[in-house]
């Protein structure tokens, strides 16, 4: 619940929390949006995106301005930013680790998942690759930044980051490759898709996290594009203050200091990338996008739960070029799932299947679409102010839902008059629809039992707990 997050929060103790439910590998918890490691990674994101690398570039605009107007810079300040580096560069290697160690994401996704070694001492010296890569990045990109802005301020760096984001996100609408990966839907899931690419993007640029190179955020050319990229505008900042004067006598210190930062950056790459499992390496140049993954997992994998795993957690937009695969996926093992039980298949993965994937459902339809017909007839002919086509309208609505709130749908085409309470009584299929003799009323309650029947058969308890909610929202 919403308050009990809260609570977490407002105590300084929702970041210890979630490091603890991704250390003893708590499950995806009932109408959650995302899994314990996947709020963990979004809320460190952030947090890097909002604070860490801001911070790391204010204290590095300090030291530079300094150094252009001849000042001494103390120790303590130069450590407290060694110290933000490190820190920043920890959390990229820790999010890259968790993600890759986590043993449920190497059994669904071993192609990808599986590249720190098993061995402790090579395990140990691949974490510290990591941080060490990240941080070595961190510093590269800051100072490139800080001395472009210096150098140009009004206008070249505002249009290099502004060619840059452009660049990114067309590359992703070229490739087909923009909306994101969360099953979400609306104007909230272009919106959110937007913010989450540029977001990425940014983390990126300057700590390399290797967990973004997966096909559902940057994707493995992006990443490497990324990665040299920063190297070669580092460069390009510390040519153009060279040629500008800006530094004047301090300028082969600041060639010193980045190519310090440029060898252990590219060091720290070698190391790791020596010490990974060998065939991951292609996942660090791979040009396939997020639509193109879940086409060939799906495809690939000829287990059931990792293709629910995917359809369900998946926006369908991904995986929309294959929906008609889906779906017959679907048609031909519903039935076996329904007798057999697997542990996947629990309340949520049903609900979260679109309906008109659902084989059964169909028959439901013509069975129910009958019997709405005669209750709404009824209420018709026998209830005055009521729509004399309501049978018509039931009948289509319920005929024509492919998927959302059947309940709901049937709700708003009845229009009925009276008072709340009539209306209450008269408002759709699952509610009692007669107000006349035990005979009517007694068919309005077989309606109602046959379609929760056969809706909770189908769609498991969740899939009509979640109509009945949708439906309790209208007004009368």
């Amino acid at each position: 619940p919403l308050i009990h997050e809260m609570v977490w929060v407002i105590f300084l103790l929702k970041g210890p929390r979630d490091a603890y439910k991704v250390s003893v590998g708590a499950k995806k918890e009932k109408g959650a949006l995302v899994s314990p490691v996947e709020e963990l990674t979004f809320a460190k994101s952030i947090e890097m995106f909002t604070e860490a690398l801001p911070a790391v570039i204010i204290q590095v605009i300090a030291i530079v301005t300094n150094i252009r107007e001849g000042k001494e810079i103390p120790p303590l300040v130069v450590f407290s930013l060694i110290i933000s580096i490190l820190t920043a560069g920890f959390t990229s290697a820790q999010i890259s680790y968790d993600w890759d160690t986590d043993p449920e994401n190497r059994a669904y996704k071993p192609d990808f998942y599986g590249y720190v070694p098993d061995r402790a001492r090579n395990r140990l010296i691949v974490f510290a690759s990591l941080i060490l890569m990240s941080s070595f990045l961190i510093a590269c990109r800051s100072l490139a930044i800080v001395l472009i802005g210096v150098a140009s301020p009004s206008i070249g760096l505002p249009s290099f980051l502004l060619i840059d984001v452009f660049f990114f996100l067309a590359v992703k609408f070229w490739r087909n490759d923009f909306y994101y990966w969360l099953p979400m839907k609306g104007i909230s899931y272009v919106i959110f898709s937007f913010v989450a690419r540029i977001i990425t993007k940014e983390i990126v640029d300057y700590t390399n996290i290797i967990q973004f190179r997966h096909p559902n955020e940057c994707g493995g050319i992006l990443w490497f594009y990324s990665f040299c990229q920063t190297l070669t505008l580092l460069i390009f900042a510390l040519y153009l203050s060279d040629a500008n004067g800006t530094f004047k006598e301090k300028m082969s210190s600041m060639w010193y200091t980045g190519a310090l930062l440029m060898s252990g950056c590219i060091l720290s790459f070698v190391i790791f990338i020596q010490f990974i499992n060998a065939g991951y390496i292609h996942t660090f140049f791979s040009f396939e996008t997020s639509a193109e993954n879940a086409v060939r997992v799906f495809r690939k994998s000829s287990d059931d739960a990792k293709r629910a795993e995917l359809i369900i957690n998946t926006n369908e937009y991904v995986w929309r070029s294959i929906r008609e695969e889906v779906k017959e996926w679907v048609w031909q093992n519903w039935q076996q799932w329904i007798e057999e039980k697997p542990v996947w298949f629990n309340d949520r993965a049903r609900a979260a299947i679109p309906i008109d994937f659902i084989p059964i459902l169909v028959d439901q339809r013509r069975a129910a679409a009958v019997r709405l017909n005669r209750a709404a007839a009824n209420m018709a002919i026998e209830e005055k102010g009521v729509d004399r086509n309501a049978s018509s309208k039931v009948l289509a609505a319920f005929s024509g839902i492919r998927r959302g709130s059947l309940v709901a749908n049937v709700l708003k085409t009845l229009r009925v008059d009276g008072t709340r309470e009539k209306k209450r009584e008269q408002g759709g299929a699952i509610l009692p629809l007669l107000d006349g003799d035990d005979q009517r009323k007694k068919n309005a309650n077989e309606d109602e039992s046959m379609l929760l029947e056969g809706l909770t058969l189908s769609l498991g308890h969740a899939g009509v707990g979640r109509m009945l909610s949708q439906s309790s929202t209208l007004k009368f």
